[in-house]
């Protein structure tokens, strides 16, 4: 489940070596579109309608998508960082041609979406009787900010798991939550830091987010941290749900 991350952290190569092998598993061909409304798959200039067939143009949607990521990516590879052109999901899916325009957006998800959006929390071993705070997922979290998370999180429909380990470098890594973002199916560690009034917190926090830089995650871009005030601003949350998660730059 966690496979992005195991071993040493590379997530733009791992990320594109994903992507790739994702467009092997999609249809042959392309997608036409005749009149503005009418639907064709091309394979080898053979043309099949497809209009009616709306799993299908979304698969279609998917590819064009994946091979717009795979592009980039590719292209970022090859320039120093400093010279890497940040693009969003939305501005690469706006340049696409006419046949993919006009759909709604989860025609472009990834195609494992449906499954962690149907996958169950595991129980944590973690103190579960602290586990006090209600959310809208059904299951109970160990804070009233982290519940407002969850709650974001249900309203944008991202998956995520909570408090569940994954591997890094050998090593178990237990984020507050773990997210699934939809478009390029890469996972998204969220830590929330809201105790630093109790005694040994901070070293705690500055270890854990070390950690996290060890592995070369990348702030706002391959993990989110948040904190107490972040709660308190009410824009701030889905701010960054909608520019992390929902729209990612590269």
């Amino acid at each position: 489940m966690h496979y992005l991350y195991d071993g040493k952290i590379q997530y733009r190569a791992n990320l594109l070596e994903l992507l790739k092998l994702e467009l092997s598993t999609l249809p042959k061909g392309h997608l036409k579109i005749k009149k503005g409304k009418y639907y064709y798959q091309v394979v080898n200039r053979k043309e099949k309608s497809i209009t009616k067939d709306q799993e299908k143009i979304s698969q279609y949607c998917r590819k064009s998508l994946v091979i717009s990521l795979i592009s980039h990516l590719e292209e970022q590879r090859t320039l120093p960082a400093h010279l890497h052109q940040k693009l969003s999901i939305k501005e690469i899916i706006a340049a696409l041609p006419a046949s993919y325009q006009g759909f709604p957006l989860h025609y472009y998800f990834h195609s494992q979406y449906e499954d962690w959006l149907q996958m169950k929390n595991p129980p944590t071993k973690f103190h579960p009787e602290n586990l006090k705070y209600p959310t809208s997922k059904n299951f109970s979290v160990r804070s009233k900010s982290e519940s407002i998370i969850v709650n974001h999180l249900n309203q944008e429909c991202i998956p995520f798991l909570y408090e569940s380990p994954f591997k890094a470098e050998g090593k178990n890594i237990c984020p507050d939550f773990l997210l699934f973002c939809p478009f390029t199916g890469g996972l998204i560690p969220w830590e929330h830091f809201g105790a630093l009034h109790k005694a040994g917190y901070e070293r705690s926090m500055r270890d854990k987010i070390l950690l996290f830089d060890s592995l070369r995650f990348k702030l706002f871009e391959t993990v989110i941290y948040t904190f107490e005030s972040d709660i308190e601003d009410a824009g701030r949350i889905k701010e960054l749900i909608e520019d992390v998660v929902l729209n990612p730059l590269f």
